[in-house]
């Protein structure tokens, strides 16, 4: 559930993962659960920015996928970074990307999944 705590009183981080395909939005999921986060998926990026306009200033991390149906994932990043400037975003991508931010990192299809633990770890110290 987004926004909950835990038990000892620390807020729990929460992370916003964008991915139209279900089986790597599912990976990406299983991946992050050992961090006892709160994770919130969405398919496009659509849906995802509807969910930031309102909720941009509780989220700690954004994950996105490059190439999403309706709005591309740097284009919700930087809608993303307006909201709420001092949280992070991993993009995803399978291709070189040009038109991307200098500071927002990439992570380039196919990764390792304990690289993108790691990279996700890194941001979430960052965002604190």
């Amino acid at each position: 559930m987004f926004g909950a705590s835990k038990g000892d009183g620390n807020v729990m981080k929460k992370i916003v993962v964008v991915e139209d395909d279900n089986a790597v939005r599912e990976v990406l999921v299983r991946c992050l659960e050992p961090l006892d986060c709160s994770i919130q998926t969405f398919k496009d990026g659509q849906e995802a920015f509807k969910f930031l306009d309102k909720k941009a200033s509780e989220v700690d991390l954004l994950i996105v996928d490059q190439s999403l149906p309706g709005l591309s994932g740097s284009a919700l990043v930087e809608e993303f970074q307006k909201l709420n400037p001092a949280a992070p975003a991993l993009l995803i991508s399978g291709a070189e990307l040009a038109e991307v931010e200098e500071d927002v990192p990439v992570i380039k299809k196919p990764f390792s999944l304990p690289d993108f633990l790691r990279r996700v770890k890194i941001l979430l110290e960052v965002a604190q």
